[in-house]
């Protein structure tokens, strides 16, 4: 049984995929960060080119997750919309979601803020 989690989570298990495995790649990184200091926009581009699907997902300020997606490129000679593709689950599913009232649940929210920024 899984209870909770983020929509990435919950989608691992049932769309069986798996996040990229590729080492990070700091010579790289610094590179496309210095690229895009001296020409802003440059990263986005970039990725676009190779993977548009991936660059649409991304607003061209991301510059962390571009600069990824291009990393895993770079490492893995795959796009991250390819190592992203959707499988059967492994095992049957059986989903239950049960879903709170949008206002309470905004209420609830706001007051846990408020006490976080209390505290």
């Amino acid at each position: 049984m899984i209870v909770g989690g983020t929509g990435l989570y919950i989608d691992t298990i049932v769309y069986n995929f798996s996040m990229s495995t590729c080492e990070p790649d700091q010579k790289y990184r610094d590179q496309l960060e210095e690229l895009e200091a001296k020409q802003p926009g440059s990263v986005w581009r970039m990725l676009n080119e190779i993977d548009p699907v991936e660059a649409a997902k991304n607003h061209p300020n991301s510059i962390r997750f571009i600069i990824r997606a291009l990393e895993i490129y770079q490492v893995s000679g795959k796009t991250k919309t390819e190592l992203m593709q959707k499988a059967p689950p492994r095992y049957p599913l059986l989903m239950i979601e049960l879903q709170q009232d949008v206002q309470l649940g905004n209420k609830l929210i706001d007051e846990r803020i408020g006490l976080m920024l209390k505290n």
